[in-house]
């Protein structure tokens, strides 16, 4: 952990000096937000609201980029576009404008010469990586750290992957109500030109500043409601994850869009990740398992993805996880943990923590799962929002086990089923008014034949009359859920209090 006190005013320190730093080392903040396993929960709530905000590139650098990329000069491609940026970060910046046909969209330009700058910052933090290892204390190497943060800028860095991921993800939420991902346009899209049709509405980090300052009247008037926003936004993320298996790994406040109609909308997609069926069945079944206070089914369930190593310690990692696991069973029903998070969220950062610790491996692609779903449940508190992964992971999963066992279903086998039920309910009353004057009447036999004694033949009788009269005792069941009305449910009721006694009876002479 960071060698520094975790009081509020070490995080913010450390925040503010990222930002006073300049955009990459602010983007570097980014990333260690979302890695409570590497900083203390207080450090990385710090992190998350830094925002990318950085000095607009002069319109005529951003021109020669498009006009390079595009083959020709912006005001020839597009009907019109706006030279002040809608945005600036520290690696594009965004321009609106509209297209021939006459769809206005967002163009994410790289800022010239970004990829030879992020090469320069990384070679001199690499020099400078034993300094950075005496000066704070993390559980891996700068050399470590600084590998994930070069993979992780240069997938932002390829425009023409994030186009590849941001038609997927369209593709994982459709159909999903309360989502959006933009729609982008490969015709003037390059490896460092993004065009997508432009989402209307308010940024997340502008979103947060007004909840910060308590505006609720402001965010009343846009038409915002930020408890539906929250749970929209973690449903979202699960059914990316444990239904579509590809998910926008880096919901960071500036890459969500509160739109109207209180609709989530996702921008910057070049981080996501694809969940494979045994990595997205062992972590559903880990979440599932949370939820009912099940550790050994936890740990089952992570021990069959973690990759232990030569100096891993399973034995402890095993031991510490199940009492880890307890004491968070113990504690599920509070309304919030001691350092913040929810019981998911804070039993996430646990284990992360004990990986590390015991040197086991975690799938990158397992890391990212943690990552995205601490980051949105991060997202919903610092709104305000009673939302969090355990409230709506339940009810998410709950309903995924039914969509999974309807789904099972063959279409014909339930059409069958279901003309067997209107037989039985059309059917079923005469038949089992017959049945039961039988039965009162004892008329009711079931013929056998038998070489049995007298004695034998008679149990036998028995037996089969009452396999009959369970099988029967279905048929009023039946009738009294299909609900035929308030004057049948006695006349069922009855019935079904007649065929339990004779059931009785005959189970009793068979002893």
């Amino acid at each position: 952990m960071l060698g520094v006190s975790e009081d509020l005013h070490g995080p913010r320190r450390l925040a503010a000096r990222l930002a006073r730093l300049g955009p990459l080392f602010v983007k570097t903040g980014q990333y260690l937000a979302l890695r409570p396993d590497l900083l203390p929960q207080a450090y990385c709530d710090a992190l998350l609201g830094l925002v990318d905000d950085a000095p607009a590139v002069p319109w005529e650098a951003i021109e020669a980029v498009l006009a390079t990329e595009l083959g020709a000069p912006p005001r020839e491609v597009f009907a019109s576009i706006r030279t002040v940026p809608l945005a600036a970060g520290s690696l594009a910046q965004v321009h609106l404008a509209e297209t021939r046909d006459g769809r206005r969209v967002a163009v994410k330009v790289q800022r010239p010469g970004i990829a030879a700058s992020v090469a320069r910052s990384l070679r001199w933090a690499r020099r400078a990586g034993p300094l950075i290892d005496r000066g704070l204390a993390l559980p891996i190497t700068s050399g470590e750290l600084l590998n994930e943060i070069e993979a992780w800028l240069r997938e932002e860095l390829d425009f023409a992957n994030e186009l590849d991921n941001q038609l997927a993800l369209r593709d994982a939420v459709r159909g999903l109500a309360g989502v959006r991902v933009a729609l982008p346009l490969s015709e003037l899209s390059t490896v460092r030109v993004l065009t997508a049709e432009y989402l209307e509405g308010m940024p997340f980090s502008q979103l947060l500043r007004l909840v910060r300052l308590g505006d609720a009247e402001v965010i009343a008037r846009r038409g915002f409601d930020v408890e539906l926003l929250a749970e929209r936004l973690i449903h979202a993320t699960y059914h990316q994850m444990f239904t579509a298996r590809f998910f926008h790994a880096d919901p960071h406040p500036g890459n969500l869009i509160a739109m109207p109609g209180n609709v989530v909308g996702l921008v910057d997609c070049g981080l996501s990740a694809r969940l494979g069926p045994r990595l997205e069945a062992a972590q559903k079944d880990f979440l599932a398992a949370l939820y009912d206070d099940d550790s050994v089914r936890l740990y089952r369930a992570l021990a069959s993805v973690v990759q232990p190593g030569r100096d891993s310690d399973m034995a402890a990692f095993r031991r510490e996880f199940v009492a880890a696991a307890d004491a968070w069973s113990d504690r599920r029903y509070a309304q919030a943990q001691p350092d913040g998070n929810s019981d998911t969220a804070g039993f996430m950062v646990t284990v992360m923590q004990l990986s590390r610790r015991h040197h086991v491996g975690v799938p990158p692609a397992l890391l990212a799962v943690y990552r995205t779903l601490l980051t949105v449940e991060a997202v919903a508190q610092q709104l305000g929002a009673e939302a969090d992964l355990g409230s709506v992971g339940r009810r998410f999963f709950a309903g995924s086990e039914v969509e999974r066992l309807l789904g099972q279903i063959e279409p014909a086998q339930a059409m069958r089923w279901l003309g067997s039920l209107i037989e039985l309910v059309r059917t079923g009353p005469p038949q089992l008014q017959d049945l039961l004057t039988q039965l009162t009447e004892g008329q009711l036999v079931l013929t056998t034949q038998s070489r049995q004694s007298e004695i034998d033949r008679r149990a036998a009788d028995r037996r089969a009359k009452l396999v009959a009269l369970a099988l029967v005792s279905l048929a009023p069941v039946l009738l009294l859920a299909a609900d035929l009305g308030p004057g049948w449910t006695p006349w069922l009721l009855g019935a079904l209090a007649l065929l339990y006694g004779a059931m009785l009876i005959l189970w009793w002479r068979l002893r």
